[in-house]
């Protein structure tokens, strides 16, 4: 609990701590204590004595205020499951910083597996963590993220928007606009590993105008559909929604950067 909360300070913390270590003891020396009968008690045993040593327990930056080539899998990993209260690993993460007039710094997390609540309208979500130049601003906020990304988890901070911002001011603030379209193109982003929606759209061919998915259980399941014959001859590529989420992310999102997606299976598809 000391760790989780001061990984966030800015300045260094040290504490005095106590330390118990065995002393050892020649037999010339053993022998003279037993025959010192008035010798006063310590608190501790004869044979351990005392070290009082100053230890520091606070030494870097939070996760997000570091670069991602410094952190390791297992920092990301633990970091993931004290924001999210998730104890599996996550599936993705996207670590950037943004420059320019308006700065910014975040880490964002796709879980492992959807949330069984996910499309409960009544449970409010509890995804994003807003900071403002390191001081902790809330918990969940909900302005940050569409309701279709609602199961992104992570943390923002920002260094624009004014330490006493509320609710209220918040649904109202430019600045928050800016940031969530920023947030939002990060997390189309993520899965990079894979491909992005961006490398999407710069491969396709000329005279292409849609982006066409396939929807399914796995890509094994998905890559023999007869649906994606026509459009792998035209040289087309077809994005594999295998996760449970896929369907309702695409459902949502319509379009990007102003190219439809389009279902690989739908009726009168334009091949």
């Amino acid at each position: 609990s000391r760790k989780k909360h001061s990984e966030f300070i800015s300045y260094p913390i040290s504490l005095w701590i106590d330390k118990t270590t065995e002393k050892e003891i020649s037999d010339d020396e053993d022998e003279e204590e037993n025959k010192d009968e008035e010798r006063k008690v310590e608190d501790v045993d004869e044979d351990k004595e005392k070290d009082e040593k100053k230890k520091k327990d606070h030494n870097q930056k939070p996760i997000w205020m570091r670069k991602p080539q410094e952190i390791t899998k297992e920092e990301y990993v633990a970091f993931y499951k004290s924001v999210a209260n998730d104890l599996e690993e996550r599936l993705a993460v996207k670590h950037f910083f943004v420059e320019g007039q308006l700065e910014s710094k975040a880490v964002l997390f796709i879980p492992k597996r959807a949330p069984f609540d996910l499309f409960d309208t009544r449970k409010k979500p509890n995804n994003i963590k807003l900071y403002v130049r390191r001081v902790f601003i809330m918990d969940n906020c909900e302005e940050l993220m569409p309701e279709y990304l609602s199961f992104v988890k992570g943390i923002l901070c920002s260094e624009d928007l004014p330490l006493n911002i509320s609710r209220e001011m918040l649904q109202q603030n430019k600045i928050l606009k800016v940031i969530r379209k920023n947030l939002v193109k990060k997390c189309i982003e993520i899965g990079d590993e894979m491909t992005s929606m961006k490398d999407y759209v710069t491969r396709m061919k000329e005279g292409q105008n849609d982006i066409y998915y396939i929807i399914g259980e796995s890509n094994k399941a998905v890559e023999n559909s007869p649906f994606l014959e026509k459009l792998k001859k035209k040289g087309y590529e077809v994005l594999y929604m295998v996760d449970v989420i896929d369907e309702y992310v695409v459902g949502q999102l319509k379009e990007f950067e102003g190219k439809n997606l389009v279902s690989a299976t739908k009726e009168g598809l334009k091949q």
